[in-house]
């Protein structure tokens, strides 16, 4: 354990460490797509419940040290060092334009994901669980106002209980363009 994984709640350690177990039982399972069953990551901003789809999900880790880097966009929030790998990290509240609140600072984590060919870390307030949805738990035309950008919403889940859980497009969220990333100049 580095000192960076220090800075988690015992509570929040424990959760972070039980949904890695799951994850892996989620990776290790065999989804039948044609029954339209998908796994999603779901976790808390602001006390709202969002989902990701489990495929990009490289991994969870506690809060790290952020190195900052000059003149990015408000929502890159630096880097980390990974052991030993570079990863950029973004608050998706902040890419989101969500208002951030003071009580959700210290139960964050980084979310490890690979998308578009990226590796990003992604700051959360709180990993929940892993859940499976059918196609037809998931409304995507959806006629709500929003703050959130309407490419980044792939749609809204209903679970058993009556809970909504907004899912986000990481394909669309993490795109070069809209990570305004200069793409390599071809020689």
């Amino acid at each position: 354990m580095n000192s960076n994984d220090a800075i988690l709640e015992k509570n929040e350690v424990s959760n972070v460490s039980n949904l890695g177990a799951s994850i892996a039982a989620a990776d290790a399972q065999v989804i039948d797509e044609s029954l339209g069953l998908k796994k999603y990551l779901t976790f808390s901003l602001n006390g709202e419940r969002y989902g990701m789809l489990l495929s990009v999900v490289r991994e969870i880790v506690g809060m790290y040290n952020i190195t900052e880097v000059p003149n990015v966009p408000s929502y890159f929030k630096g880097l980390i060092n990974l052991r030993g790998k570079i990863i950029s990290v973004i608050d998706l509240k902040n890419k989101l334009n969500l208002l951030a609140t003071s009580s959700s600072a210290k139960m964050s984590s980084i979310i490890i994901t690979q998308v578009n060919e990226l590796t990003i870390g992604i700051i959360i307030d709180q990993v929940n669980d892993v859940i499976g949805l059918h196609k037809d738990q998931i409304e995507t035309k959806i006629n709500a106002q929003s703050k959130i950008n309407r490419d980044f919403i792939a749609g809204i889940a209903k679970e058993a209980n009556k809970q909504l859980i907004l899912l986000l497009n990481f394909e669309k969220i993490l795109s070069i363009d809209e990570l305004k990333i200069p793409k390599k100049k071809s020689r």
